[in-house]
């Protein structure tokens, strides 16, 4: 295995943290959305892909982290992906 250059790795690092703070941005605003907005909440509770994709969540982004498809609703709690996508698997 070949190490990423100190370089590379910070760029990286940087183009992460975007990706991650865009993320939870989102996550916060779905937050918000779900204790405010009575038809988001009726739409979370009938269809949580559609409000995640409402959202800008990509429901599929927990299959970066080897989760199946998200074909039965959440599985697990929030996370931000090793690409740095928001994921509720």
């Amino acid at each position: 295995m070949t190490v990423k250059t100190a370089k590379v790795m910070a760029a990286d690092l940087g183009e992460f943290r975007k990706k991650a703070e865009a993320a939870l941005e989102k996550i916060e605003a779905f937050q918000k959305r779900l204790e405010t907005e009575p038809e988001f909440q009726a739409l979370w509770e009938s269809d949580s892909a559609q409000a995640l994709k409402v959202m800008g969540i990509d429901p599929e982004a927990r299959q970066e982290v080897g989760r199946e498809a998200y074909v039965l609703g959440p599985e697990c709690d929030w996370c931000i992906t090793p690409k740095g996508n928001a994921c509720h698997c």
